[in-house]
């Protein structure tokens, strides 16, 4: 086998494997978002149903509990604005925004996650063929795959910090900014 060969056949399953878990653990990441961002509060210690007082209880799943929809029935009308959990949530993504509201953010995760998995594994197997413990290998090309990843990642941080800035000038003055 060739080195080029040997190098293929890290690199597809890596980056195989690296795509299918950004498929899979995108739409997660959408609804933990959209439920951080929700108006609602989310907080069972602190919060508190602003039209009448009740304090509001999670049950855990990002729903409120049973008690909860004993004391304080309004909140529960078709209408309602309550947390939802991550089902339905996802379910409400999908009838409003389909595929693309489900997957939004996949391009960044691929942008950072596969290069990172196929640098990782291919450096973790070079690692072990010249040293034989795997612990050292395993870390070693964790470190070398954070290095080299890392500046993907200070990039999309910058670029969410500048939407959001743009975003408050627009709202603070009334200015557009382009």
């Amino acid at each position: 086998m060739s080195d080029f060969e040997y190098f293929l056949s890290r690199v597809i399953p890596a980056s195989a494997g690296s795509v299918l878990t950004a498929l899979t653990l995108t739409p997660l990441d959408v609804v933990k978002i959209r439920q951080q961002n929700s108006p609602f509060p989310t907080s069972s210690s602190s919060s508190r149903c602003r039209s009448c007082g009740v304090v509001l209880l999670q049950d855990g799943l990002g729903s409120l509990s049973a008690l909860t929809k004993h004391k304080a029935p309004h909140l529960f009308t078709p209408n309602s604005t309550s947390p939802k959990g991550v089902f339905s949530t996802l379910k409400s993504i999908y009838r409003k925004e389909g595929l693309r509201g489900i997957y939004g953010g996949l391009s960044p995760t691929l942008l950072m996650s596969v290069p990172s998995t196929v640098f990782y594994f291919t450096a973790y197997d070079s690692l072990l063929t010249h040293f034989n413990n795997p612990v050292l290998c395993g870390s070693s090309a964790r470190v070398f795959s954070a290095i080299i990843v890392s500046p993907l990642e200070v990039s999309e941080c910058l670029k969410a910090m500048c939407i959001v800035l743009l975003w408050v000038v627009r709202c603070a003055f009334g200015v557009v900014v382009r």
